[in-house]
């Protein structure tokens, strides 16, 4: 087992439209699904991989170093760059996120279990997700409105409760921290 978790961030528009007024919603749900994501001990123990998948096509794979600006505005500006180089780089050389080719399913584990978060799926919980943990987890979650079913093999919904990205992304960080013990 390589890296026990995947995240495909699905829909998304990687640059805030209206970000003179701060008030792209979408695009701050991005930045801070993504925040969370990076800044979790799941990631900064390298047992986490992220994907963006955005509303225009692009893939894009981030390494666990990345560290997500604090402002949305500098990751919107990060994400152009990005998009427009094909790679964005620290200052030492080393890779933060490149664009990788279509389709993501090219770059996930054989045999890991696809998941898409949805909440007309059936509930789980790590209990029941345990014993798959060898195979490995994907996980598509859609940030954008569009909802595609292509990828997953079946439906998960992490609460009777309909959630946000950012809490689907913290609970899903927390239920692996908690299965792989890392504190």
């Amino acid at each position: 087992m390589n890296v026990p978790v995947i995240i495909v961030l699905k829909g998304v528009k990687p640059t805030a439209e209206k970000r003179l007024h701060g008030d792209d919603l979408e695009f701050n749900r991005f930045h801070r699904a993504l925040r969370l994501l990076m800044d979790s001990p799941l990631n900064k123990s390298k047992k986490m991989k992220i994907y963006i998948h955005t509303a225009r096509n692009a893939l894009v794979e981030l390494s666990y170093l990345l560290e997500v600006p604090e402002n949305p505005a500098e990751l919107s500006d990060a994400m152009s760059y990005l998009l427009k180089r094909m790679v964005i780089k620290s200052s030492d050389g080393t890779v933060l996120g490149k664009v990788v080719k279509n389709p993501v399913t090219n770059h996930l584990p054989p045999n890991s279990t696809k998941i898409r978060l949805s909440p007309r799926g059936c509930k789980m919980s790590s209990k029941d997700l345990e014993s798959s943990l060898e195979r490995g987890f994907v996980f598509f979650i859609d940030i954008g409105s569009e909802e595609e079913r292509e990828e997953a093999e079946f439906d998960m919904k992490l609460s009777d409760f309909k959630l946000s990205p950012e809490s689907c992304c913290a609970k899903i960080t927390n239920m692996f921290e908690e299965l792989l013990q890392i504190f």
